[in-house]
């Protein structure tokens, strides 16, 4: 266990590992999103992203537009 912070995401955040690969989401349309809010999850003291989120807060609940580990934190396939 890590102790973690959630920073505000920024579309220079997303220039190195979120961005890469074939299945990388396309986290650059969330920011013309007027009411949907973006932050990276970060390791407190190390500035690697580890993770992003956009959410938007509507009147009774919270909804998750998209969530995403950073590729270095996937699980692609277990070999026995």
């Amino acid at each position: 266990m890590y102790p973690v912070n959630f920073l505000p995401l920024h579309p220079y955040d997303l220039q190195g590992d979120m961005a890469k690969g074939e299945d990388a989401f396309d986290w650059n349309i969330y920011f013309g999103f007027r009411n949907v809010e973006l932050y990276k999850l970060v390791i407190q003291g190390n500035d690697v992203m580890q993770g992003a989120i956009a959410l938007e807060r509507r009147e009774d609940h919270v909804y998750i537009h998209l969530i995403e580990s950073a590729p270095h934190n996937r699980f692609d396939k277990v070999h026995i």
